[in-house]
């Protein structure tokens, strides 16, 4: 018995002059796609896009996460200062509120990566101006759905340019030459203070 697949192809309709960075589908009708500027927004599998860009002025969207179909994250940097938008309602309002960077601006890339775990618990890394053999980067963590954030301490050194978790614990990583690879971290102990 022989298998026969056959895709469909829809109409899609062009972001115009878009230049996206990143995209991701939640579901089979339901996905974003992201340019350095803009974040766009469908329902229909791409026939049609909404923009729903908050209003981070003059800043650039440096990653972009949705746990859903309704709660979305994005991170952004202005060259002077980094924020978060976050919503509720996939993109119709959003949340602004600066994030902490205890450093110089000038010491960050403009590049960084979100991830939740659930609607509560986030991590975000800001990638720090560093070598091209490896990336440094300052780790935030939530536990109140991105209300607010606190530093881990020291910088976190990376070996991939992007991440895909599937919880905080496993994941996916690709780095600078396409290769991907699966991760899961063991459970650390807490260490005491000191």
């Amino acid at each position: 018995m022989r298998t026969l697949y056959v895709y469909l192809l829809l109409p899609v309709m062009a972001i115009a002059n878009a230049n996206v960075r990143s995209a991701h589908q939640i579901s089979s009708l339901v996905g974003w796609a992201a340019t350095p500027h803009r974040i766009f927004w469908t329902t229909n599998a791409g026939v049609e896009w909404s923009d729903i860009t908050p209003s981070v002025s003059s800043s650039n969207i440096s990653s972009v996460f949705f746990a859903d179909e309704a709660h979305g994250w994005i991170v952004a940097f202005s060259g002077l200062s980094w924020s978060l938008a976050q919503t509720g309602n996939a993109g119709r309002t959003w949340q602004i509120r600066p994030l902490p960077a205890p450093t110089d601006a000038t010491d960050y890339s403009g590049v960084s990566s979100v991830f939740f775990s659930d609607l509560n618990h986030g991590e975000i890394y800001l990638r720090l101006a560093s070598s091209s053999n490896f990336i440094i980067s300052l780790q935030l963590t939530s536990a109140d759905g991105g209300a607010t954030w606190n530093v881990v301490p020291g910088p976190k050194i990376q070996n991939g340019n992007s991440t895909t978790h599937q919880d905080l614990t496993q994941g996916w990583f690709v780095n600078a030459n396409g290769f991907c690879a699966g991760f899961k971290f063991a459970r650390v102990a807490a260490l005491p203070d000191g």
